[in-house]
């Protein structure tokens, strides 16, 4: 078994929403687990399930998977879209993980390669493949470091291009231009992430960013840390962190440095305690075996 955690540029546009999730609800043994969306971000989060041992099984998740993402860019034009959080395409990001004991990366990889191979094939969208699921195993962070993905039109907001764009290196599957209403995809496999965000009371984003970078691993922080800071709302900003090893750095563990490291700035009014967009993966393996009972 393995989940797939599907970010999509919208929470704003309602039928968008609808009708991806009407999509969903058309591939039963692909059940929807958990939902996050956030206005300022103007973003989806969607985490699915679904068996992964056997070529059909993949290939029942990846129709899924398609169908759905068929569903966002019918309905979502990245060039009509911005934001506060990065983007790269109307369907963002796929991240595929393997859920309980016999499950393998191995398994959870050749997932998301089948589902890059359909979305490439069929719909005709760039997907780039990184983790375990590329053969080079290329971070998802240098992907998105080399396709601009960390490059603002303007502070601290992200929004589509208005030209079709020549990508800079090929894709894995798909074409190698993008059109501007659709962007890219990428799709990888990886251990279990947990998404954990800390709202700062503050308008500054620059000593917002200097906290990012602090508490990141890149930055000489925390190990098994990305961190970023994305304007959210009026007066707050947050420190939005990918955990790529909660057993060797717990949110707890973040809190903590995050409100040390706001000390030394003198404009953060405030740490607010931060939470997770996700359930946690114990959670996520009980509705999964749950909801594919047969």
């Amino acid at each position: 078994m393995a989940c797939c955690k599907m970010y999509v540029s919208t929470s704003s546009n309602r039928q968008a929403m609808e009708n991806i999730e009407q999509a969903m609800r058309g591939h039963p043994q692909v059940p929807l687990l958990h939902t996050f969306r956030d206005e300022h971000y103007d973003r989806v989060g969607y985490t699915l399930a679904g068996k992964c041992g056997s070529t059909a099984s993949r290939e029942n998740f990846a129709d899924a998977i398609v169908d759905m993402i068929r569903a966002a860019i019918l309905n979502i034009d990245l060039q009509k879209q911005s934001g506060s959080h990065p983007r790269l395409g109307v369907v963002d990001n796929l991240c595929f993980h393997p859920l309980g004991k016999e499950a393998s990366m191995d398994q959870a990889a050749e997932l998301a390669r089948s589902c890059a191979r359909s979305i490439g094939a069929k719909l005709q969208v760039p997907t780039f493949l990184y983790g375990a699921a590329s053969y080079e195993n290329v971070p998802l962070d240098a992907i998105r470091r080399s396709l601009g993905y960390f490059k603002s039109a303007k502070p601290g907001i992200w929004q589509g291009s208005s030209n079709n764009t020549a990508l800079s290196q090929p894709p894995q599957f798909g074409p190698a231009h993008f059109p501007a209403s659709t962007g890219i995809i990428t799709a990888g496999a990886c251990p279990w992430i947990a998404n954990y965000n800390i709202p700062l009371q503050t308008g500054d984003l620059q000593a917002a960013r200097r906290i990012a970078r602090s508490v990141s691993q890149r930055g000489g922080g925390l190990a098994h840390v990305q961190a970023m800071a994305l304007a959210h709302g009026v007066d707050s900003i947050e420190i939005a962190c990918n955990l790529l090893d909660v057993h060797e750095t717990s949110p707890s563990s973040v809190q903590s440095f995050v409100e040390f490291l706001a000390r030394d700035e003198s404009s953060v009014e405030r740490v607010c305690l931060g939470y997770l967009t996700n359930l946690e993966e114990e959670s996520i393996l009980e509705l999964a075996m749950e909801k594919m009972e047969p």
